[in-house]
């Protein structure tokens, strides 16, 4: 395999009134990244392969490309393509320290003649596909790729075989449970990345065109892989149906894939904005970062995953309802392991939502708790303020700070 060093190879390489660009198309694990400003793919994760192709023009006989592996983990990629000679069925590509990250827009400082290649191609008697695969390199990215035959579409990164939201809305409502693979913008998000590694989202045809079809918990990684409204994104999955509330909604089943074509809107890290009543928590409704919550745990309606109302301390008039209730490591279905019962005070972080225009925490994350006949915390930190229970006329009750509480939380006049 010969890569090129030349200034004037480098220089027909970034593109030339004679090359045309090659038609790049998403394969699995693949996604549109950008390396110094100039279109590309990104392809395979930590621990998954991946692969795209690059479609040249009839009467091609170069492909002029950029290849570099991930940081810290150089080897080899497969090429193969069906019914034409290519020069190589492998090659070997160096590693850079800037290729690494949760973003998949990178920039590469220096010389970078180490990452041009160059392919000889014959039989190249129509468009045909080429396909780079992870090898020993795992993780890769390639990007600039030109060819010398005729013109294809070039530009965005494209995904084969897609159908429009509309269209699988259609499909999708009338019973058909086909795999599809569906392009469209992210609208709005439904489920944000989570410690589960999945995300829901509303798509559409148009940046602007609300809820045309879901992405319901696709697979994602890490939360840098997640995408944002006003993303571009393909979703791969079998259609179906769900009906909440006298709706019916057009979705894709647990467990699709995706990628992101074109990036969408900048998304400020979330923050912790520290201790707030239960009060000033509702007022705020701030959907993105995280309060610190204090409160009398009562009406448990779920003990698996952990679903009750946690009342204001002052005021048993103001409450929120906790939609599960994750441990301090951020795992679901670990609440009867933190021994918490009605009537116990428990220190939680939350983000506001709502369900049915009511507002809610949803998988909030436990701090403490108080027990209601303890003055120790389960962390062992010590408790602000004592609390014993008591059985009055056969009702468990709970004192604090002089204070009566029956064991739903509810002031006892």
């Amino acid at each position: 395999m010969k890569k090129i060093f030349s200034i004037i190879a480098a220089v027909l390489f970034a593109g030339s009134m004679f090359a045309a660009d090659a038609t790049i198309t998403l394969g699995e694990k693949a996604y549109a990244a950008t390396v110094n400003g100039v279109k590309g793919v990104k392809c395979g994760t930590g621990n998954a392969d991946g692969n795209m192709t690059l479609t040249v023009g009839a009467g091609a006989t170069k492909l002029s490309f950029n290849a570099v592996a991930w940081n810290g983990a150089p080897g080899d990629i497969n090429i193969s393509a069906e019914g034409i000679t290519v020069s190589a069925s492998k090659i070997d590509l160096e590693d850079n320290a800037a290729i690494a990250g949760g973003s998949n827009d990178f920039t590469i400082s220096g010389d970078l003649s180490a990452y041009a290649f160059e392919l000889t191609l014959s039989g190249v008697n129509a468009a045909t596909a080429i396909k780079f695969a992870s090898g020993t390199a795992r993780r890769f990215v390639v990007w600039g790729a030109t060819h010398n035959g005729e013109a294809g579409e070039g530009g965005d990164p494209v995904v084969a075989d897609t159908i429009t939201c509309a269209k699988a809305a259609e499909l999708a409502l009338a019973g058909n449970t086909s795999e599809q693979i569906i392009k469209g913008y992210v609208t709005e998000i439904v489920d944000a990345w989570s410690s589960y590694k999945n995300v829901s989202f509303w798509m559409a045809d148009a940046k602007d065109g609300g809820q045309v079809f879901e992405a319901y918990r696709v697979k994602c990684e890490t939360a840098a892989e997640a995408p944002t409204v006003g993303a571009l994104v393909w979703v791969k999955g079998n259609l179906t149906k769900y009906t909440k509330n006298e709706k019916t909604i057009p979705e894709t089943a647990q467990g699709g894939t995706f990628g992101i074509l074109v990036a969408g809107e900048v998304v400020e890290p979330a923050k912790n904005l520290g201790e707030k009543t239960i009060a000033e928590f509702l007022e705020l409704k701030n959907e993105k970062d995280t309060c610190v919550l204090t409160g009398l745990v009562s009406n448990i309606q779920n003990t698996t995953y952990g679903n009750f109302d946690l009342v204001d301390e002052e005021n048993d008039q103001i409450s929120v309802y906790i939609y599960g209730l994750l441990n301090a490591a951020g795992e679901a279905k670990k609440f009867e392991e933190l021994g918490i019962e009605e009537g116990d005070i428990l220190t939680l972080k939350a983000i506001y939502s709502e369900y049915n225009n009511a507002p809610q925490v949803k998988n909030a994350i436990y701090v403490k708790h108080v027990s209601g006949g303890s003055q120790t915390a389960i962390d062992n930190t010590t408790a602000e303020v004592s609390a014993k229970k008591v059985v009055r006329d056969g009702q468990l009750l709970i004192i604090r700070n002089g204070v009566v509480f029956n064991a739903n939380g509810t002031i006892v006049k």
